[in-house]
């Protein structure tokens, strides 16, 4: 049985409308940020609401659907998988990034 270990599920409101980018190879993806939220009590007493923000992948097929179905401000739930990215920039500065590479989501009211 195959099974994997690195496996994220999180619920939020996607940040903008999804880019869709196509390759030469005629691949398809799909980048958007989605937003959760988290409350706290702080030292006073008071609660503070605390906004985290991912970024997701979405290639292939789910590229297509994600494109077609959501907008900015949609609530989904969405699981996948997180994958590291590092790179080094225009200047040559060491970058990385955590992203989530989409493997299923579900439109939420």
């Amino acid at each position: 049985m195959k099974t994997s270990e690195n496996k994220i599920m999180l619920i939020g409101r996607l940040g903008a409308d999804p880019v869709v980018r196509r390759f030469e190879t005629g691949q398809r993806m799909a980048r958007l940020t989605l937003a959760t939220h988290e409350t706290r009590r702080n030292l006073e007493g008071k609660y503070d609401t605390i906004t985290n923000w991912h970024q997701l992948i979405a290639w292939g097929n789910t590229a297509d659907i994600v494109r077609q179905m959501l907008r900015k401000g949609k609530r989904i739930a969405v699981e996948g998988r997180i994958n590291e990215r590092n790179w080094k920039d225009r200047d040559g500065t060491s970058r990385r990034r955590s992203e989530v590479i989409l493997k299923d989501f579900t439109l939420l009211q």
